[in-house]
């Protein structure tokens, strides 16, 4: 059962998009490893320009390469899903097809001025990242670039100079040494060599050091660090392909609604399903976090938290008074309406193989305008 329809309309990302329906089974992640290589076996000959003769030494010889090291890792999630938190959690528009026929997701460089905390008045630049959405015969790609750089410094303050900002790699070091026999004549032999190869650590650069290194441009780094997602096709009939959720308000009465594959979960069997980690989709809460001013609950930072189970009948009333309150009894929910005031509904998946998948909206109580998260 699915209604890609529902799912594309709750996801708030465009029609377009849904031919990207699936599972991301796998996360590629790619890093930049230098090899320092040191040389101990390197001679250098010369010629005496008037004699002819040759003269060899030994110089030990450092040397730098550069490669790019794919790590892959199994990753669970839902293509929809991530499309949706990039549109709307993170703020990309979506520019539709390319010349190539990728759709493309795109965020540009911006400043933010910090507001609060010991940075306040500090002024940081977050650099411009895109998404390509590859279709392919299996699924899909989805392709995460972003200009490289970590523009702040240690102490949390930003960077001035981008090309100072830090670029995270791996540095190997290999050492070459050997016996050598270098005769009058200038001729040498080198015999016994060995070499020696270190494990990878995990350093970082300036982006102009790595930069000038490798001879490339900024947005030729950009294509090589690019972070894949795979996407796998599956079958709604067996498998999750994306989750949903909505709040359906009624006067006064508010009702969260859990959607799997675009169909109510409760006219769809989903605990049958297979979720994104291989595991059948296991049951969830449901919860309403009300973000009222005041911070009662430090796990979510909201003004009050309301659970249920997933067989519960989630609905509250939600009144407009002079202060928080909430009586669990009737299940009604008051505001303090001098504060801005928000309602959340979220459901969360019980773990998953150490994963919990969930989906969150939210609804302004004076203006029962949703927000998508």
């Amino acid at each position: 059962m699915e209604n890609l329809s529902k799912s594309i309309e709750l996801l708030n990302i465009p029609e377009a998009l849904g031919i990207f329906n699936g599972q991301l089974q796998k996360k590629i992640t790619p890093q930049i490893l230098e090899t320092v290589t040191t040389d101990y076996t390197n001679v250098e000959v010369t010629v005496n320009e008037i004699t002819g003769k040759k003269t060899a030494k030994r110089v030990v010889k450092t040397t730098k390469s550069y490669s790019v090291v794919n790590k892959e890792e199994k990753f669970g999630g839902y293509a929809l899903n991530t499309i949706s938190a990039w549109m709307n959690g993170f703020g990309f528009e979506y520019l539709g097809e390319n010349n190539e026929g990728q759709h493309e997701l795109f965020s540009p460089e911006f400043n933010s001025e910090i507001k609060t905390g010991p940075f306040a008045g500090q002024t940081y630049n977050f650099n411009w990242s895109k998404v390509l959405l590859n279709k392919t015969d299996t699924g899909a790609n989805l392709d995460f670039m972003w200009d490289q750089g970590i523009n702040v410094k240690t102490d949390g303050s930003p960077i001035e100079n981008e090309l100072d900002s830090k670029v995270i790699i791996q540095r190997r070091n290999v050492v070459r040494t050997g016996s050598i026999s270098i005769k009058a004549t200038g001729e040498f032999t080198v015999t016994n060599v060995r070499q020696t190869t270190s494990r990878p650590t995990t350093t970082s650069v300036t982006k102009g050091y790595l930069l000038g290194a490798m001879e490339t441009e900024e947005l030729d780094l950009a294509e090589m660090l690019k972070v894949r997602y795979v996407v796998q096709d599956q079958s709604h009939e067996t498998h999750v392909e994306n989750i949903s959720c909505d709040i359906t308000v009624n006067g006064n009465l508010f009702k969260g609604d859990v959607f799997i594959n675009g169909i109510d979960s409760e006219n769809i069997p989903y605990t049958t399903l297979t979720a994104s980690m291989g595991l059948k989709f296991p049951n969830f809460v449901q919860r309403w976090h009300l973000y009222n001013g005041d911070v009662n609950d430090l796990v979510y930072g909201s003004t009050d938290t309301i659970t249920f189970g997933a067989s519960e009948l989630n609905e509250i009333t939600v009144i407009a008074g002079d202060s928080f309150s909430y009586d669990a009894t009737t299940k009604t929910l008051t505001y303090d309406q001098s504060k801005p005031a928000e309602l959340w509904f979220q459901f969360e998946c019980l773990p998953a193989q150490g994963k919990n998948e969930g989906w969150t909206i939210a609804i302004d109580l004076k203006t029962l305008e949703k927000r998508y998260l």
